[in-house]
């Protein structure tokens, strides 16, 4: 099991490297530790909880939990350019000085920001 885990951790490390050669630069320093926290976690718990019986109904609380989100985001992107958006969030200038350490108080939130990517 050790040995699958690590060849499918060095296969998705081959797989993100050519994403990031190829479409998304500096994808690799963000993804590898999560890949590595996924593979660690599943080697470690995959063993563990193998032996551990549980009733069958306990599968779906993940497919709740996903369609809860799903269905909480439902309508939130612009059908017209596919962009998804939050902007009927307000973002609170208490949540932005926090963040910043900054008085935010005369900044303009309500202006749309376009990361240059």
């Amino acid at each position: 099991f050790a040995w699958s885990m690590a060849g499918g951790f060095l296969i998705a490390m081959m797989a993100i490297a050519l994403i990031d050669v190829t479409v998304l630069s500096s994808l690799i320093p963000y993804v590898t530790p999560l890949a590595a926290l996924i593979f660690i976690t599943l080697g470690f718990f995959v063993p563990l909880l193998s032996t551990v019986t549980a009733p069958t109904w306990t599968a779906a609380i993940p497919l709740v939990i996903a369609l809860g989100i799903g269905i909480g985001m439902f309508g939130r992107g612009n059908a017209a350019t596919a962009a998804l958006s939050l902007d009927d969030l307000e973002p609170s200038a208490l949540v932005l000085r926090a963040a910043t350490g900054a008085d935010v108080a005369h900044l303009d939130v309500s202006s749309s920001f376009t990361p240059d990517i």
